[in-house]
């Protein structure tokens, strides 16, 4: 994994989870995550990472996009991790029919989505 030791990829990370935002639906839970965390985090919130997603940081191109990939997935699996009782690297993802990440556990019943926009 490149990962540039040139300061900072920002100065928020995923190490402690966020709370979830309010909402009034029941059964309904929004995250708003920042994807900025101290480069010296990086490494260890990669090794959460699956081969996979390890390899496609390798296809980004720039340092910028590597970090943000790294903090969002980390991030996912670490609240997966807690909904699931696993551990972030133990969350077995996959993709589904329309490209959406899925948890691939046989008969769960968690239903999430993951959106981007900029910081």
């Amino acid at each position: 994994m490149r990962l540039e030791q040139n300061g900072r990829a920002g100065n928020a990370g995923p190490q402690r989870l966020p709370g979830p935002l309010a909402t009034t639906i029941p059964g309904l839970a929004l995250w708003l995550c920042p994807l900025a965390a101290p480069i010296e985090a990086l490494p260890a919130l990669a090794a959460t990472l699956s081969a996979a997603e390890r390899a496609r940081i390798e296809r980004l191109g720039s340092e910028a996009l590597r970090a943000r990939y790294v903090v969002g997935r980390a991030t996912l699996r670490m609240l997966l991790a807690s909904a699931l009782g696993l551990t972030p690297a133990g969350v077995p993802l996959r993709h589904g029919p329309r490209g959406r990440p899925e948890v691939d556990l046989p008969g769960h019943v968690l239903d999430f989505n993951v959106s981007h926009t900029r910081d």
